[in-house]
This record gives C-alpha cells, structure tokens and sequence, in this order.
C-alpha cells in the first residue's frame, strides 16, 4: 500500500509513519456543517360508512442546502474541472418541491372484526442531510491537501515522499453532484387480518418500496473509463495503460444521487392466547431488498460493500443490497404467573411476568474477493 500523506501537519511530526498518523490526526481542520429544515403535515380519517375508513394526508419538507461556516467546502462539480469550485453553493437545492401524498383505507368486510382489509400508499422524502457529506467535506482538497504517491524509489519515505506529495498535484478531491433530483421512496402496502377464534388472530400481507434517485457513494471515480463493444465493456490494454478522467488528481470521492432501490416482502403474523394468562405472538417475513449501490457515507459502509462500484453504468451493479436479509422469524411469548389467593402472597409474588424472544433470521449476502 503506498503512503499517504497531509501537507497540514508539522514537519515535526513526519518522522515516522505511526507517529505521524497519529500526530496528523489532530491536526485535520474540523468542519461546521449547517442546516435549516422545515416540515409540516396535515392528516385525517373520514369515516365513510360503518365498515370503511379512508385515510388521507400530505407531508411537505425541504431543507437548505449545507453550508459550512468558514466557506471550507470543494466541490469538482465536473469531472473536466481543472479547480474545484469553493463554498456556497454546494450544490443545487432539490428539494422545494417536497410535497409527499398518503392514502390508506380500513374496510371491515362483515362488520364484526372478523376479517378487516388494509392498504395504503405514500411517498417519504429521503433529505440531503449532513451524515452524507461528513467525509466528501472533510477530506477534499485544498482545505485538506491528502496525496498518494505511488512507485517510490528505495528510502525515500519520509522526507523525500512528503516533497513530492507536496509538489504533485495528485491531491484527493470530492464529486458531490451539482444537480440532484428529488430522493424520493414510495412505499405500498396490504393486508388482510382474520379473527381464526375469540383469543387468536392471523395477519397475511404484502409490502414494498422503491427508491428514486437514491445517494450512491463511490470511494473514487477518478479512474480509467472503459470502451462499451458488443462484447461488453473493455478497458484499455496492457494493464496500467490509458489516461484517467482528471490526470491531475489523485483520488476523487463521489456522491450522485443516481441510485435506484427495491423492496418486496410477504409478512405473516399470529397472535393467540392457548391458555389463561398466556399470550404468543409470531411474525415471518420473507423479503429482498435490490438496489445499485447501498452506501451513503463510504463506498464500503457495509463490511461486504465494494468500495468503487462501476458508477458510469449502475445496471452493472443492480443485485441484493449489502444488508439485505431474505428471511426473518420471530416469537414473543409472555406468561403471568398466578397470584395465591393470600393477602401476604399477592404482595409478595403479585405481577410477576414470564417473558421470552426468539429470533432467527438469514445472514447477510457476501462479496468474493
């Protein structure tokens, strides 16, 4: 791995790598990210008629674009930019235009609770909020000049690899996109309960989602770009030949809001009571969550995650999400324990509770190597 290096810390401290690290670390500059949000709501629910209820409601937010109070944000807002542009504005606001529908209904088929019908429909905002700009801000170039030298001849670390780090203009920036759309998921559900007895219920349902314009996150886009043949993509060969998209920077960290999500699941849930003073519940879910990217922070958020998915066509990358789980069971029991009919033993032994969880649940997909 080649040694990176801050032209912002002391030369007292570039004695070696270990010391170094640690004594740059206090000296990364801090970032004051700031952010106005505004929301508001309206819901109702109209009884129609004895047995159907209709639910209606709309949600509007939006936020400000971040901004930092000593101006220190970079932004390569085109990958031909030979500077980043500095400060305000980051980026374009997109989120004026928030306004988010919901609907739903409840019908009571017989009148009598015996199977009740649910469904319902809404759009959620997902807001450009600080989290996802906590490393694009903090590590770009020329507030915080980090370079990686590469193929360094024999001792040349530490004095001779923190000159040319210095004089090299490899220094790592940030791709935050300058004009996002909306990030929207739309979420649906439904549902039919049935009564099986006076003590037991049995919920089937279905939900899904979808994300639009979902945050993708790449640790670098600032690579070599391939050539799309009938045969798929090539890249240029021998290996190492060709010119990356900016020969000037080193590495280039990249927030797009280019991603698309997916979500689809059957819920099963029991509840009964077999016996005085027992109560079960269980709850199945069988579901997959797709997406092109599942990162928001850091390409590799995800200890499965590539860090640099191929971010110039994301049909490459449509699959299961990093944290997708297929299946889920669940079982809840709790038991109270009868009370004697004594004075002095009801205040001793009196609401005592036995409780207990089981959960299983698939493990998480994995990325060969």
């Amino acid at each position: 791995m080649a040694p990176t290096f801050s032209t912002l810390c002391p030369i007292s401290c570039r004695t070696g790598l270990i010391r170094w690290a640690s004594c740059c670390h206090w000296h990364l500059p801090s970032r004051d990210l700031r952010q106005t949000l505004l929301s508001a709501y309206a819901q109702d629910d109209f009884r129609l008629t004895a047995h159907f209820t209709l639910n209606l409601g709309v949600r509007y937010e939006t936020t400000s674009v971040p901004t930092e109070i000593h101006g220190r944000l970079s932004n390569l807002r085109n990958f031909t930019d030979t500077a980043p542009h500095l400060g305000d504005e980051y980026f374009s606001n997109p989120t004026r235009l928030n306004f988010e529908p919901r609907i739903g209904f409840a019908w009571d088929a017989f009148g009598n609770e015996r199977a009740v019908i649910r469904s319902g429909f809404g759009i959620f905002d997902v807001l450009p909020l600080p989290y996802e700009f906590e490393l694009t801000s903090l590590f770009a170039a020329p507030f915080y000049q980090f370079a990686t030298p590469t193929n360094l001849p024999p001792s040349a670390f530490p004095t001779a690899a923190v000159n040319i780090a210095r004089s090299a203009s490899i220094y790592r920036y940030a791709h935050i996109q300058p004009d996002p759309h909306q990030n929207y998921v739309s979420q649906w559900n439904f549902n039919l309960e049935f009564r099986t007895s006076r003590k037991s219920t049995l919920l089937v349902g279905y939900v899904g989602s979808r994300g639009i314009h979902q945050p993708f996150r790449a640790d670098d886009v600032n690579i070599v770009l391939p050539s799309k043949t009938p045969r798929g993509y090539l890249w240029p060969s021998p290996t190492g030949s060709g010119s990356k998209m900016l020969p000037t920077a080193g590495r280039v960290d990249g927030l797009m809001w280019i991603g698309d999500s997916y979500y689809d699941a059957l819920q099963v849930r029991a509840i009964a009571q077999p016996a005085r003073g027992l109560n079960l519940q269980a709850s199945y879910t069988w579901g997959k969550s797709i997406d092109t990217g599942s990162a928001t922070i850091a390409g590799d958020q995800f200890a499965n995650s590539v860090a640099s998915l191929p971010w110039f066509d994301l049909r490459l990358s449509r699959g299961r999400s990093d944290f997708n789980t297929d299946r889920t069971l669940s079982v809840h029991g709790t038991y109270e324990i009868p009370t004697p009919h004594l004075a002095v033993m009801t205040r001793l032994l009196g609401g005592w509770r036995l409780n207990g969880t089981y959960q299983a649940s698939t493990g998480a997909p994995f990325t060969h190597p």
